[in-house]
């Protein structure tokens, strides 16, 4: 199966890859995109990620 590519535009703490990972959906995230540092804090301590909060 391919994989369902992702671009999180105002991520917030990954609702949308979460729901990909609880439905055992092949995905990629091709980026992540959220303001609010402490959804990004959150975001990388839930998937092991390094973003930045963009501005």
């Amino acid at each position: 199966m391919n994989k369902v590519k992702i671009l999180e535009l105002f991520g917030g703490i990954g609702a949308i890859r979460k729901a990909f990972i609880n439905l055992k959906i092949p995905y990629e995230v091709v980026d992540y995109v959220e303001i609010d540092k402490a959804c990004v804090k959150s975001y990388n301590a839930l998937y092991g990620e390094d973003y930045k909060p963009n501005q």
